[in-house]
């Protein structure tokens, strides 16, 4: 009998955002990530300016509508490292209604 592979997960396409060193000018960078992903949770970290952890949430499958419950723990166990980062992040989610 032939063995039946799983369907392969949905390629999906990141832009990220660089800064030059250099210069002030920013680049796009696009990326290919083997994830689902929420767009409503990828809009929202593009207006934040964090999408560089679209890649973070797509892994750990997090939905718009879990956003508000997040902690500083489960941003941390998602390697959102920098304080600034969670805290920034955690202040946009509050202002999302719970469903």
């Amino acid at each position: 009998t032939e063995i039946e592979s799983p369907p392969a997960p949905p390629l999906v396409m990141v832009d990220i955002k660089e800064k030059n060193q250099l210069s002030a000018s920013s680049q796009v960078k696009n990326e290919w990530y083997e994830f689902g992903v929420d767009e409503k949770v990828c809009a929202l970290l593009r207006k934040a300016e964090m999408e560089h952890y679209i890649p973070n949430f797509a892994f750990h499958q997090i939905e718009f509508d879990t956003l508000p419950c997040l902690t500083v723990d489960d941003l941390k166990d998602m390697n959102v490292n920098r304080v600034g980062h969670r805290r920034k992040l955690l202040s946009q989610f509050k202002g999302i209604e719970a469903a």
